[in-house]
This record gives C-alpha cells, sequence and structure tokens, in this order.
C-alpha cells in the first residue's frame, strides 16, 4: 500500500526532551498532522499520522534542534487518518510506573545481546545468577490475540 496511501503513520520514543510543548504543538498544526505527542523527564513518545510531506517535512524541523538529529522513526501506512485530533501533552511520566524508586529519566540498563537474553530466559536467570524474567506489558487486547512463553502478564 505505499505509495498509495494519503496517511502515514510515525511512532518513535527520544531521550532528553526539553520544554518544547508549544513549539512542537505549533509545528504540527501548520501542517495537516493528527495523533499524539507526550512529553516528560525521561523522553518524548510520538504516534502521529498525516500526509507524507507533512510527515516529513515536520521530522526535518524536528531534527534540526541537535537533540533529536538522529531520530529514528518507524512508519507505518494507513488507508486514512487514524487520529481525529492532535494533542500534545507534558506529562509526569510517559510510562507511568508510579514508584518513586523508578527512575527511567536517571539512565537505562545496558543493553544486551539478543542470544544473551534468549539464554538467560531459558535459564530463568543472567550470568551472575540473578533471577531473569520476561514483562509483557502489552494491552489486553494485544495479550488476547496472543502470549509469550514464560512472561509474566503486566
Amino acid at each position: 500500500m505505499r505509495g498509495r496511501s494519503p496517511a502515514q503513520g510515525l511512532a518513535c520514543l527520544l531521550a532528553q526532551p526539553a520544554a518544547l510543548r508549544d513549539s512542537i504543538a505549533q509545528a504540527l498544526q501548520q501542517r495537516a498532522i493528527k495523533g499524539t505527542v507526550l512529553l516528560a523527564e525521561e523522553g518524548i513518545n510520538l504516534f502521529l499520522a498525516g500526509p507524507a510531506t507533512d510527515i516529513h517535512d515536520f521530522l526535518a524541523w524536528l531534527k534540526q534542534d541537535t537533540r533529536f538529529a538522529d531520530l529514528q522513526t518507524k512508519e507505518s501506512w494507513s488507508g486514512a487518518q487514524p487520529f481525529r485530533k492532535l494533542l500534545v501533552k507534558v506529562k509526569p511520566e510517559i510510562i507511568r510506573m508510579n514508584h518513586p524508586a523508578i527512575q527511567p529519566a536517571a539512565g537505562r540498563a545496558p543493553a544486551v545481546h539478543a542470544a544473551t537474553l534468549k539464554r538467560w530466559l531459558d535459564t530463568g536467570h543472567d550470568d551472575t545468577g540473578r533471577p531473569v524474567v520476561m514483562l509483557d506489558t502489552r494491552n489486553d487486547f494485544e495479550v488476547d490475540v496472543g502470549t509469550f512463553k514464560n512472561t509474566i502478564d503486566w
């Protein structure tokens, strides 16, 4: 359907956002883009759709900010605009943990190679013997479609 679709989807997660709400909202309102932008200390979460030219123009505008110059996005295509409105919102947390000991803005855990993660999940522990589990944080609909072996539905 690529190339024939009137609406292109966009989703990404960025680290280190500033107070960008007004400038992002204005940049999106100048284009035929709808969807949701969530801003918090740990990053920015974008789920946007609109004509491909407007999406690409917005990304070019956003990447002028050096913090977003290396932005990687995932694109999808839809037969129609999937969003009814535009929302740009500042939140205390993008992914609500609601726990003072969990501080995503403080940094992230080191990346784990896929083969290492598989070995840890298969054995139930990491190389130092600490227990390892996989949390499935998808919504109920997604879990109803299918589950992953040995995961905990969160």
